[in-house]
């Protein structure tokens, strides 16, 4: 399981229940356990790698008050582009999203839904299955391999505003 900050657990199971009347389906479990148990939130392990590619995790939808990661509201917002096969999970650093997969053959799938193409593609076949792919950023990784600090400039009223702390 992710680590994970999660968002207030009041009336969970009441609002899964919900929501899976609304869709008229059932959630995968794995997903479904998740979300009983964090209703989302920000993980802590929140890089993730596919097709040589690195994703970072911005947050897990849930039923909260914050309208841009509340679930219904992704939910509702995603039909407005794609049919009601996917439900909105998660979304990504740069604006894509993760998605379960509902259609009967890929049932359960994760995809990653790029935002700029619509495209869908499968990252896992469950949820248990992402969650394992899942790990802590690492800074020193390939990724930033080669940059090297020049100069620091730091503001002299920042400065003084530190020796106060001193």
């Amino acid at each position: 399981m992710i680590d994970i900050k999660p968002n207030s657990l009041e009336n969970i199971s009441q609002q899964v229940d919900r929501l899976e009347q609304r869709l008229n389906l059932k959630l995968p479990l794995d997903y479904k356990e998740f979300l009983i148990k964090t209703n989302g939130g920000i993980p802590e392990d929140n890089v993730f790698i596919h097709a040589d590619q690195s994703f970072s995790i911005d947050t897990f939808f849930g039923f909260v008050s914050n309208e841009i990661d509340n679930l219904n509201n992704q939910f509702k917002n995603f039909q407005t582009i794609s049919t009601n096969h996917y439900l909105p999970i998660c979304r990504l650093e740069g604006g894509d999203l993760l998605v379960i997969n509902f259609n009967e053959h890929d049932y359960g799938n994760i995809m990653l839904c790029e935002h700029e193409t619509d495209q869908m593609i499968k990252i896992s076949e469950t949820f248990d299955t992402f969650t394992k792919l899942v790990t802590p950023y690492n800074p020193t990784s390939g990724e930033l391999s080669g940059y090297e600090v020049l100069d620091v400039k730091i503001d002299p009223d920042f400065l003084k505003e530190l020796e106060e702390y001193k």
